[in-house]
């Protein structure tokens, strides 16, 4: 250990990776239904027929739920409840969510009466990080874990709808078991 981090490891600012920008304002009277998933501080709360942002994403509260970091996949809108990753600065997508994630844990700002962050704060926090190649070595593992995890959901939400078909035949005794 050198400096409280591992040997070969650095301390460097967050936004040395990574630039954060506030979302965008997008009341619900004007949603309008679509394929672009609308991010707020605590997820996917809609879909809107227009994009702010391209995929893939990292969305993570500014107010409201803090603490919890969200990937978009594709295109989305972030709320202006959201800070999102406006930049990767050529780092790895996930190796920065898991980064953005571990810094942010209990993080939040004293300065309003609503507890909040403050990208100009995060920006500025001394982060461990490791060399260039631990990080892309770590991408690569996650990813095949995030891969599985979208067949999971995929395949969650076709049972879903399978159980919607069937469970009001069922009860309806169109079915017998």
């Amino acid at each position: 250990m050198l400096n409280g981090v591992p040997n070969g490891w650095e301390k460097r600012k967050l936004g040395d990776f990574l630039t954060l920008k506030r979302g965008y304002d997008l009341p619900e009277t004007r949603r309008v239904g679509g394929n672009f998933p609308v991010v707020s501080s605590s997820g996917i709360t809609g879909y809107h027929n227009e994009k702010k942002a391209d995929g893939p994403g990292i969305v993570t509260g500014r107010y409201g739920t803090l603490g919890e970091v969200h990937l978009i996949e594709g295109g989305y809108w972030p709320l202006n409840t959201a800070l999102y990753v406006k930049d990767f600065k050529g780092n790895p997508v996930l190796f920065l969510l898991h980064l953005l994630e571990s810094q942010i844990s209990g993080l939040q700002s004293d300065t309003a009466a609503v507890p909040g962050l403050n990208r100009n704060v995060l920006h500025a926090l001394n982060v461990p990080t490791p060399p260039k190649t631990l990080c892309n070595q770590f991408d690569e593992f996650a990813t095949v874990n995030y891969q599985q995890i979208g067949i999971l959901r995929l395949a969650t939400k076709k049972l879903q709808t399978v159980r919607d078909l069937l469970l009001p035949r069922l009860i309806n005794g169109e079915i017998t078991v």
